[in-house]
This record gives structure tokens, C-alpha cells and sequence, in this order.
């Protein structure tokens, strides 16, 4: 049954009708997890050096920026010998992590502690 065939059902064809919809939408799942797999795989847990770190960052701090990090020890970072690595899903993390809240967060965030307080 293709789209066509849609326009004119009857309630006999409605069964038909179900069973072709079911098919797509697991074909157009199965579709998506794989992709949701291959860009978890690839775009989160892939290793960066120094050099790949301080182009990923939005501000694109120095490098020796990134070293004064690390030796403060604000950063999440491997070291291999004498190189340092920097794992994408951490870094993400981190930077999540950072996020300021905004105004109405904390408002709700008080309100809610006011609240408890209360009871």
C-alpha cells in the first residue's frame, strides 16, 4: 500500500492501512537509533589534544590558557606521558557545568525553598 492508496479508504482497508503505517514508523526508528548511536559514538566520547581542545572551546582560549587550566586543575584532562588529552564528553560536561542561571531559575529555585520552608 503506498501514500496513494490512502485517500480512498474504506473500513475494510483499514487494517492493511495500520499494518503499512507500523512498518514505516520501526523502519523510521530503526533509522534513527542507528543515528543516534553513530553521533553518540562519534561526536561525544572522541579524545582531543591540546590544539583540538582550544579550537572546540566557543571562545578559543590560548593554549597556554588550557595549560594554566590544567595545572589549576578547573579542567577535566588525561595525561599520557608528557601529552595531555581531553575526552569531548567531559569537556561538555564541564562546560554545561559553568552555565550561569538565569534570573527566572532562581526565582523558582527560591520560591520553591520559601515554600518548603514553610510546610
Amino acid at each position: 500500500m503506498e501514500k496513494e492508496g490512502f485517500k480512498d479508504l474504506s473500513f475494510n482497508d483499514v487494517p492493511k492501512a495500520v499494518e503499512f503505517l507500523i512498518d514505516k514508523v520501526l523502519i523510521m526508528s530503526r533509522q534513527l537509533e542507528s543515528i543516534t548511536k553513530s553521533d553518540t559514538i562519534n561526536s561525544s566520547d572522541s579524545w582531543m589534544t591540546i590544539e583540538g581542545l582550544a579550537n572546540y572551546l566557543p571562545d578559543k582560549p590560548a593554549v597556554p590558557t588550557i595549560y594554566a587550566w590544567v595545572n589549576q586543575k578547573l579542567i577535566p584532562y588525561n595525561k599520557v606521558g608528557k601529552r595531555l588529552y581531553f575526552l569531548k564528553s567531559e569537556i561538555n560536561e564541564w562546560l554545561k557545568f559553568g552555565r550561569r542561571k538565569t534570573a527566572a531559575e532562581i526565582a523558582l529555585e527560591a520560591s520553591a525553598r520559601f515554600e518548603k520552608k514553610k510546610k
